[in-house]
Order: C-alpha cells, then structure tokens, then sequence
C-alpha cells in the first residue's frame, strides 16, 4: 500500500469516527444513521472543496460577476420563490385554492400555515405572474379566491 492511499484511509477513518461522535447522542436508530451520513458527507464534501486547484488568489473584497448571477439549478428561496416555481412547473395552469397551493408545497417539502402563503401570492398577482378570481366553493356556497395563470 503506497503512502498516498494509507493517509487517504487514514483520513477517512478520522472523518467516520467524527461522524459517529457527532451522532453519538442520537437513541434513534433511524435518526442517528441519517445524522451519521449527514455529517460525513458534509466532511468529505468540504475535503473535496479544499482539494479543488484554485486558479487565482481568493480575493474577499469584489466577488466576480459571474459568482453574483444566480444559478437556475439552486433551490427556490423564500415563500414567494417556491411558489414562483410552481408557476414555472405549469401547476396554476388550473384555478388553484390556497388550500391546493399548500398542498403543492407540502409535496415538495415545504410546509407553511394558510396565513403565510396569503401575501406571496397577492404579491405574485400584483406582479401578473398571477391572477385571482372570486368564486363559488361549491354550487351556492361561500367565495373563495382561487389562483391561476394569465
């Protein structure tokens, strides 16, 4: 075994065992194996960071502006954002309650009372990204606002 591989096992032994201490005090065994891998990938994806070439002197004063554009790949920040990309997955291609709205979210993870979804879209509709129609729930029922595409 050359001396290249035995310091890389050696730093992998050292990242697992930091891993398992961290997850030490978890008693559930589902929960300790997801913190577990958690922060050990969190550890190997930092070495990985650290052993990228850099082409040129980090400089903490100006960032490029290339680093400043957003990337379309991340995840949506924010209330607003995450409903921006529901209407970008075609889903107010329908008239949508609120209810619906939070439902879409919650499929995706994202979990939020009705009051908190309230603004974001009256916000979506002022900017016409959205539009909102007072309707009936049912036949003869009480109006309710639903949301869709222009």
């Amino acid at each position: 075994m050359s001396k290249h591989t035995a310091s890389l096992i050696k730093d992998l032994q050292e990242k697992i065992e930091i891993a398992q201490e961290a997850s030490a005090n978890i008693t559930d065994t589902t929960l300790k194996t997801v913190a577990f891998q958690v922060v050990l990938e969190s550890l190997l994806k930092s070495d990985e960071l650290q052993s990228l070439p850099q082409e040129k002197p980090l400089d903490h004063g100006a960032q490029d502006a290339e680093q400043q554009k957003p990337q379309k790949d991340k995840q949506p920040k924010g209330t607003k954002g995450r409903i921006d990309a529901l209407i970008d997955d075609g889903f107010f291609s329908q008239k949508r309650t609120i209810n619906e709205v939070k439902d879409a979210l919650e499929s995706f993870g994202w979990f939020y009372k009705m009051e908190e979804l309230s603004t974001p879209l009256m916000r979506l509709v002022q900017e016409k990204k959205l539009r909102r129609i007072k309707e009936p729930e049912k036949e003869g029922g009480k109006l309710i606002w639903r949301y869709s595409n222009w």
